[in-house]
Formats: C-alpha cells, structure tokens, sequence
C-alpha cells in the first residue's frame, strides 16, 4: 500500500519506516481517543463514576511510564550484544499484541482491564526503544534526517487508515444507527488497529537486522546492569551528547504536554465537542504528515540544530497563541501549529541523537534518550496543573487559569533552546562514547 511512495528508499529503509505506519495505529486509536473512553464504560459496571476513572487512569499511565524509564538504559545496553537487538524488539512486540488483543474483551473487571491496558503498553513502548535504535543499522548518517522524519509522517498519516475504520464503526453505534454495546464497538476499532500493526510490523521482523553490535560477554546481564552505570558515567563527561540530552529533556516535556493535553485545553475552555475532538485529532495528523518531511529536507539544508530551534520557537508560538483561544477556529490554529512542529521536531531530535552516537552502541544510549523522554513527560503535566490550580485560587476563573497554565510550559522550551543552543559549542567524541572494558566479563 505504501511501497509507491517508497520506492527510493532501500528494502531496510522501507521496512523500517512501515514499523512507523504499524505502531502509530496503538498510539491513535488505543492511547489518544478510544481507551480513555472504553475504560470509563468498563469502570462504570463496578460503579467507579467517570472522574475516578479518569483519575485512575492517569496514576496508571504514570506508573507503566516510570518502569519503562527504568528499564530503558537496562534493556538498551543488553540490546547492544550480538543478536539481541531484534530479539528484545520480538519480546516487547508480541507482549504489545498479544496483551493488545486481549483488550478486545471489554467484559472483565476494570482492575485486570487495567492492567492488560498496562502491559500491552509496556510492550508498544519497549518495542520503540529498539526501533529506534535500529536507525543506526538500516542507513547510513547522511540519511538519518530523511529516514526518522519519513517514520514519523508516514506513521502520522498511515495510522488514520484504522482509526478511520474503527471511528466509523464507532460512530453508526453512537449515533444509534446500529444497535451495539459502544464496548464492542470501541473492541471492534482495536482489533482493526491490532491487525493493522501486527501487519505492517512483518517487514521490520523479516529484512531489519543488527548490523553494528558488541560481542557479548560470559556474564552478560550482569555486565549489563554494569555497563548501564559505565554509560551513564560516560555521557556525564561528554558534554555535546549531554547537554543535548539536557536540552532535549527540558522541550520535549513540553512538546508532549502540549500534544496530550491539546484536546482536554480545548475542553477546559469550553470551546470543543465530540465531533470537533475527532477533527482536531485528524487535522494534527494529516498537518504533521507532511511537516515532518519538511523538516528533513530543511535540516539537511540548514542543519538539525538548526530546525530544532525553528521547532522549539514554534512552540513557543503555540503556547502564546494557546493564551488566546477563546474559539473554535482559535482551537484549530492551535492543532495547526502543533501539527507544524509535532512530527518534525521528534524526528530530528531522533535523527540528530542517531548522529552523536556510536553505531555500536545505540541500543544502549537510545535507552537514555527514552529515559529523558519519559521522566519529560512527568514534570510538564505538574507544572500545567499546579498553574493552574495555584490561578484557581488566586481567584481566576477556569479558563483563564488554564491559559497561564498553558503559559508556564515556555520557560520549558526556553531552557531547553539554551542548553541544545549549548550543545554546540561543546565538543564530542564518537571513540570515547564507547566506553572502556565495555565487553569486560565480571
């Protein structure tokens, strides 16, 4: 369906982005629209009203992303030995479709519906920390830019396929057109997004494999949770990979703040419904598509820095005009910005890591790089919602304290713009990255 417009892209190449187009339809359809919304329905046989429900859910998703920030670095050193790149990719696939399958069955207690939803999450998220390590083995440097930005658009627009579908179904039960449990209905539009990404993982499972590797030593686990220790040390001294790091920490919080938190701003404003959520959701993904690939070809052109700092000051944008929404057509200028920046500024933050890193070694540092993500994605969230709650209390009415709310995450990207701006300035070096006794039995 997609090799039309891939054709000037290697067999790896290829398979590698259509991992992209498979994964995207979990995040989309599960953890973007329909599982916040199959959860409440499911709570809702036991009694749990819908704000409790909503609560649990957002202690859950705290929890499955504090042990997967854990387990990064871990996993991601162990992935670097001969072989075991693709195998721990496998592991976290199947746990994502096997547990993402069992989510079809809408009619066990909340507590194990939970709990599945967990898993299967752990499973979708791990198997990222070895894709994008495998940027490193299916092209060369000078195509990382290209290769990352075309994953994430080619996900953004492919992932719409099923969740049209699954929405559709959804819809002719929601508007009583057909009569259905919306249990089933929303059971339905997950089993098309699981086929979906169980479909198009194949060629990532049969033509990608670990070019660039350690070898592994007798005690490998516990060299493993060793060297995780020596990585971190290491990057501590080099400052280029580290203030990066630093950098990218601090933005991407806010990046993803905004991106969650784009349709429930729309909501506390009072200036969206169902129907408009949907829209906004699509008008994000269809603006992101091909943005995404803008921004390779410019950060090809002008350098990756360089377009990550046109990303961060868009976002500023965003925030400033996030102040002023007091409409519909507001809400859309908003999405429209975040769709601008959103794909382009994620890919090349991946393809510009991917080029300060040893080959060898990037399953190990990519699991630092998911770690910053994941502890980003706590301290953004904190900041809105205490904002908000300290304007509340200063006598501010909801809405307008979500507007300072959505004006605290600035000093995010600004702090984040310095230190990548400092990142610059610093020196690296690839060799010393690949740390001393790395393959050292204990």
């Amino acid at each position: 369906m997609f090799d039309r417009f891939l054709k000037n892209y290697t067999l790896e190449e290829r398979s590698w982005i259509k991992y992209d187009i498979a994964n995207s339809a979990y995040t989309l359809t599960f953890v973007t629209v329909f599982f916040p919304i199959i959860f409440k329905l499911v709570a809702a046989q036991s009694d749990v009203d819908s704000e409790n429900a909503a609560t649990i859910l957002l202690k859950a998703t705290g929890w499955y992303s504090l042990i997967i920030a854990i387990l990064s670095p871990i996993l991601g050193n162990i992935s670097d030995y001969k072989g075991y790149k693709k195998i721990l990719f496998k592991i976290f696939l199947f746990m994502g479709l096997i547990f993402g399958l069992l989510l079809c069955i809408p009619v066990v207690p909340w507590q194990i519906y939970l709990g599945i939803y967990i898993i299967a999450t752990i499973g979708y998220t791990g198997a990222n920390i070895f894709y994008d390590a495998f940027l490193t083995d299916v092209t060369e440097e000078e195509n990382y830019n290209k290769v990352s930005s075309n994953g994430f658009a080619w996900g953004y627009i492919g992932s719409c396929v099923p969740f049209i579908l699954g929405l559709g179904i959804y819809a002719l039960v929601n508007f009583e057109i057909v009569d259905m449990d919306p249990r089933y209905a929303i059971a339905l539009a997950f089993l098309i997004s699981i086929i979906w990404w169980g479909y198009y993982s194949f060629p990532m499972l049969k033509n990608v494999n670990q070019k660039y590797y350690v070898e592994k030593p007798a005690k490998w686990f516990i060299s493993g949770l060793i060297n995780t220790g020596k990585t971190f040390l290491v990057l501590c001294r080099d400052k280029k990979v580290l203030f990066f790091l630093i950098g990218y920490f601090f933005y991407i919080d806010a990046v993803g703040t905004i991106i969650k938190s784009a349709v429930n701003i729309g909501e506390e404003l009072g200036v969206t419904n169902d129907i408009t959520l949907v829209m906004i959701v699509l008008l994000v993904q269809f603006i992101a598509f091909p943005c995404a690939i803008l921004f390779s070809i410019l950060a090809k052109k002008i350098g990756q820095v360089s377009m990550l700092t046109v990303g961060v000051l868009i976002y500023i944008l965003i925030c400033t005009v996030g102040y002023f929404i007091s409409s519909q057509i507001h809400l859309f200028i908003f999405a429209g910005l975040v769709g601008l920046a959103q794909g382009g500024i994620q890919a090349v933050s991946r393809s510009h890591f991917g080029s300060l890193i040893p080959k060898e070694r990037s399953g190990d540092y990519f699991g630092f790089f998911n770690i910053f993500g994941k502890f980003a994605a706590i301290m953004g969230p904190f900041i809105l919602g205490y904002t908000i709650d300290i304007s509340i209390e200063n006598g501010y009415d909801g809405p307008q304290a979500v507007r300072f709310g959505i004006l605290s995450l600035i000093p995010l990207l600004v702090i984040g713009l310095a230190f990548l701006l400092l990142s610059t300035k610093m020196h690296s070096n690839k060799e010393a990255l690949i740390h001393l006794d790395v393959n050292e039995d204990v």
